[in-house]
């Protein structure tokens, strides 16, 4: 994990909004002429899970160890909280469940600082789009 300085992180409540089914969604790190490394989220982006029906067959192409990987990448990057995420046993049964989803949302729930996130979450791509889609705007007002 990389060490930043105080002053790259708001000062402010944020909180993060994971798309099951983007598996990583495009990701950060590296940069147009770096390609991305394994402690960037980037690098485990849009590999899903074979057993992740959320997402488009093209994209199961990956692991639920690689997404869980790229939550955890992800969280180092954009977390407010990200030094604070506590280490989690991924070997643990609630994190491998036969539903990928539900294992995903498991172990990012592990990894947020419950005593000061309360407003994090995951929600299917899909189901999301949907909603946006129909008017409804789920959520706290930010997301990524």
């Amino acid at each position: 994990m990389t060490q930043r300085a105080a002053t790259s992180r708001p000062a402010l409540l944020l909180m993060t909004v994971l798309a099951l089914a983007g598996c990583g969604g495009g990701g950060g790190g590296g940069s147009p002429s770096t390609p991305p490394t394994p402690t960037d989220s980037a690098y485990y982006a849009q590999q899903c899970a074979p057993g992740n029906g959320y997402a488009p067959s093209a994209r199961r192409v990956g692991s639920l160890d690689i997404e869980r990987r790229w939550i955890r990448t992800y969280l180092d990057e954009a977390y407010l909280w990200y030094d604070e995420v506590p280490s989690v046993n991924t070997a643990e049964a609630q994190f491998n469940n036969a539903s990928v989803p539900y294992s995903l949302n498991q172990y990012f729930n592990a990894l947020l600082v419950s005593s000061k996130d309360r407003f994090s979450f995951m929600y299917p791509t899909t189901l999301w789009n949907q909603l946006a889609g129909s008017g409804i705007q789920p959520g706290y007002g930010l997301e990524w």
